[in-house]
């Protein structure tokens, strides 16, 4: 009996060395792995974030965030927000001027639509390409819809219920490759769990039609719920394409890195290596995923609801600093099969990256601000070569810079 007994302890002894090892060994590769699949966290500390940031968002007495709750959108920007150079009017656009319902005449006026890349995050309102377009021509007023986090679904929508309230001339939208993961997406967290709290509205293809799928938690109350029970945001994961029930839905996540890193490792890699709906393929937006439909429907969409409003429809495509490096070595661009599209279509649109081609011998880091977002030389570029484009319906907009 004693021998036995020897023998369970030493049994039990080796075990727990076992789990000792593997959970040290474990803990070292979700370390190491970071820059492949991301900080995996514990699922309490998700959550504990996530209530944190609701707290902020609903504090009516800060004003500190610009992000305001929108019912239909999801969110927006707080209209007359101003930080520093950082300033929206009124009317919830990008400008320390507002806006005549109708343009004076001989004023041309776009109405620009779009995410972070429109509205020019990490640069003061001056700075925006939009800004730089109206103060090198008098005869143009470019309306800054933009807002940071946007999908082009959730542009379209605001489009929709604000676009003609302006009478534009020509109605942009503008799109990043970036953009294409939040077409399948209604909870930003799911997508990136340190991202703000925020729902938005989202489309699906049914028998080849965009029907809206609505913002799931449009008010105040449906967040302080959130509050109270964190796991609520679950419901939402059947219409959302980065929904992982792996993490959100297992008991023993939280428990052990030993569970976590493989989870990790196969989430990583099921969705670069073996999804067939997965928004890249070869480095390049994938034609075949359901995203990149639903974006071209949005984008055909777009045009004819522009067209019947009696505005003229242009898609702005903007290259991120890997699609210039990429050109620059002679690769295609990520969203090039996109712009084949396009043009199949007959959709009016530009690819901004002709303007940063033409100056080869600038370095590519003296467009971009730390966060990945133009600096005000790479907003120059852009509004050099819309002003460009525009030049033949206003001449006295050509563009200063070239």
């Amino acid at each position: 009996m004693r021998f036995y007994n020897q023998k369970v302890v030493m049994y039990a002894t080796l075990i727990v060395i076992l789990i000792m090892i593997s959970e040290v060994g474990s803990y070292v590769g979700l370390m190491l792995g970071k820059q492949w699949f991301g900080d995996v966290r514990r699922l309490t500390t998700i959550y504990e974030e996530q209530t944190d940031r609701i707290l902020q968002l609903l504090d009516e007495s800060g004003e500190s965030h610009r992000e305001v709750l929108d019912p239909k959108l999801g969110w927006r920007y707080r209209p007359g927000y101003r930080k520093g150079d950082d300033v929206i009017n009124s009317q919830g656009l990008r400008n320390t001027r507002t806006y005549s319902i109708r343009p004076k005449a001989g004023i041309l006026r776009i109405s620009a639509f779009g995410d972070s890349f429109v509205y020019g995050n990490e640069v003061g309102t001056p700075d925006a390409w939009p800004s730089q377009m109206e103060q090198a021509c008098t005869k143009l007023e470019v309306l800054n819809y933009g807002i940071g986090g946007y999908g082009v679904d959730q542009a379209y929508l605001r489009y929709e219920s604000e676009g003609a309230l302006y009478a534009p001339d020509i109605v942009l939208i503008g799109f990043v490759s970036d953009d294409m993961r939040r077409l399948v997406n209604v909870y930003r967290r799911f997508s990136d769990d340190r991202e703000w709290p925020l729902f938005k509205p989202r489309f699906v293809l049914q028998d080849s039609e965009l029907h809206l799928v609505p913002n799931p938690f449009p008010h105040v109350s449906d967040y302080l719920k959130i509050i109270d029970n964190p796991s609520l945001v679950t419901r939402v994961g059947n219409n959302d394409e980065w929904y992982q029930p792996m993490i959100y839905e297992n008991p023993f996540y939280d428990l052990s890195s030993t569970i976590r890193l493989p989870l990790a490792v196969g989430i990583r890699a099921q969705r670069k290596y073996f999804s067939h709906n997965g928004i890249w393929e070869n480095e390049r937006l994938n034609a075949h995923s359901d995203a990149f439909k639903i974006q071209v429907s949005l984008f055909k969409k777009f045009a004819d609801s522009v067209y019947y409003q009696h505005a003229q429809p242009l898609v702005v495509l903007f290259p991120a600093k890997d699609d210039i490096l990429r050109a620059r070595a002679g690769k295609s661009t990520t969203y090039e099969l996109l712009a084949v599209e396009l043009a199949h279509l007959q959709i009016p649109y530009i690819d901004v990256i002709e303007g940063f081609a033409e100056k080869s011998q600038v370095p590519v880091g003296n467009w971009f601000m730390p966060g990945g977002h133009y600096s005000p030389e790479g907003n120059q570029i852009v509004a050099e070569k819309l002003l460009n484009l525009l030049e033949s319906r206003v001449p006295q907009c050509a563009s200063p810079y070239s």
